[in-house]
């Protein structure tokens, strides 16, 4: 009897280690399939670095594409260069490293005579091409009304007449008082000459600014 008590007892004893041995089994292969399922799921690891948002809501190549226009004009440009990609940058000529402070101030002359004789032959050209989109971008815009029935007359005569404008200097572009310049210039094509008066206005701050025409005089 009491051999027959204690087989029923092993029996039990190993009925339960198999049940609970089937049971770890059981979670072991789930929480595998959980693992694999998250690994499906989850974020692949060659995904793109996570793009920026900008305190607009909008991220940065949307800003880009989306108005912020003049960051993209500007980046690393100096401001001359910024207003007129012919312009050199004269400011940075005069602050630079590399000679004494007279050479550096020579140079910085002789830069910025070179950026108004390319105002002129902008504006040449606009007349030229009759753009006054070219002119509106750099006559000083006080004087743009005023000048904008001076330029299409002048440009009308110069298309009616077939005319491709060309021009030298008179004398070098001056300083004409604290931000002003002007320079005599003479312009041809065949039989067409006249004498010209061009005055330069520097916008912003004396030496650090941004110089536009302000007036153009003909046949002087």
């Amino acid at each position: 009897m009491k051999k027959f008590i204690s087989n029923i007892i092993v029996f039990f004893s190993l009925l339960i280690l198999l049940i609970s041995c089937s049971n770890d089994s059981t979670t072991t292969d789930y929480s595998a399939q959980v693992d694999q399922e998250f690994r499906n799921t989850a974020p692949s690891a060659t995904v793109a670095a996570v793009v920026t948002v900008a305190p607009t809501g909008k991220t940065e190549t949307e800003q880009r594409k989306q108005g912020d226009v003049q960051s993209i004009q500007t980046e690393g440009l100096a401001p001359e260069i910024a207003y007129n990609s012919k312009f050199q940058d004269c400011v940075g000529v005069r602050t630079g490293s590399g000679g004494d402070g007279s050479s550096n101030i020579r140079a910085f002359t002789i830069c910025r005579a070179q950026n108004l004789r390319v105002l002129v032959q902008d504006y040449i050209d606009a007349l030229n091409n009759s753009d006054i989109n070219l002119v509106n971008n750099y006559i000083e815009e006080k004087y743009l009304i005023e000048h904008t029935s001076i330029f299409e007359q002048k440009s009308k005569t110069v298309k009616d007449n077939g005319l491709n404008l060309t021009w030298i200097e008179e004398d070098q572009p001056g300083m004409r008082g604290s931000k002003k310049a002007s320079m005599f210039i003479n312009v041809t094509d065949g039989d067409f000459s006249e004498r010209w008066l061009v005055e330069f206005l520097e916008i912003g701050k004396r030496g650090d600014g941004i110089w536009s025409i302000s007036l153009i005089a003909y046949d002087k």
